[in-house]
């Protein structure tokens, strides 16, 4: 199944709750997240009047799992005791980063299909999703912010960026 590297991710990250986090269960948390995304991203971009029924689902539930393991991470990533080398947070901070692009490239992409969902039921529970989202949002920015100050004024601009690929985002789905 798709989630289970998120899962395995998660599963890791709460593990290292307990002991210090290491900037490569960080990294490889957020490569997870970004892979996923990318993922689930082809759905949204394989979207089209004739499959919309088909597909809708099929994003509903990796937005879902998303959530959750964006839900279960968090908490781990702000409770966590660090302590990462300067290189080791510019890591962080550059793994962020290529979160963010990915992350709004699949935005724009969940935007360009509002009209095609828009007819149909699952439009508000996409919009829901994407509040959803947006709540976690600034908790996600936050704990890897907490994470890395050395590159913490980077990883805040890449926090807003994000948050901005979400708004549009949601704008089309008002």
């Amino acid at each position: 199944m798709q989630f289970k590297f998120l899962a395995a991710a998660t599963a890791v990250l709460a593990v290292s709750q307990a002991q210090t986090l290491t900037a490569e269960d960080v990294i490889g948390t957020i490569d997870g997240f970004e892979s996923f995304v990318a993922q689930t991203d082809v759905i949204v971009a394989s979207i089209h009047r004739s499959n919309v029924f088909k597909k809708v689902p099929k994003l509903i539930t990796n937005f879902n799992a998303i959530i959750d393991d964006l839900g279960a991470t968090i908490p781990v990533l702000t409770g966590a005791k660090t302590n990462f080398t300067a290189a080791a947070q510019g890591e962080i901070c550059d793994a962020f980063a290529d979160f963010v692009d990915t992350h709004n490239y699949f935005m724009s992409d969940v935007a360009n299909k509002a009209h095609l969902i828009l007819c149909t039921r699952y439009f508000s529970t996409i919009r829901s999703i994407l509040e959803k989202l947006e709540a976690g949002a600034p908790s996600l920015a936050a704990g890897i912010i907490a994470t890395v100050p050395t590159c913490a004024e980077q990883a805040t601009l890449d926090a807003g960026s994000f948050k901005n690929g979400l708004d549009k985002a949601l704008e089309r789905y008002s």
